[in-house]
């Protein structure tokens, strides 16, 4: 049986996450969803309710994220007609539980596997 290529393995951003904010009083939290897009280099986000998260940026932070983009070890992450608005550090190679990242106006979250 063939080994999978890089280009055909499945990007470890893929699947269910925790966002919790990096600076924060309390335990709140919200999930995200990363799904894979043709090509495995790119795809949707699905936020749920992360504007309600205090230390997220409300209506217009972390929750705007709706698109992902990988370019080595950073995930750019976008918006509806917003580019480039975030980014999360995680290794392609990797099999990380945890992964940080920042949006616009310096939120800065850790998203944790589910």
């Amino acid at each position: 049986m063939p080994v999978a290529t890089l280009s055909e393995s499945r990007d470890p951003i893929i699947g269910k996450w925790r966002v919790e904010p990096a600076v924060s009083t309390g335990t709140d939290s919200c999930t995200v969803t990363f799904s894979a897009g043709s090509g495995g280099n790119s795809g949707r986000v699905s936020p749920f309710a992360c504007h309600q998260v205090s230390g997220l940026g409300g209506l217009h932070g972390f929750a705007d994220v709706n698109k992902w983009a990988r370019d080595g070890d950073t995930i750019t992450l976008s918006g509806i007609a917003q580019p480039g608005i975030g980014t999360v550090y995680l290794s392609r190679n990797g099999s990380a539980r945890r992964a940080s990242g920042v949006v616009d106006d310096g939120i800065r979250f850790t998203l944790v596997r589910q």
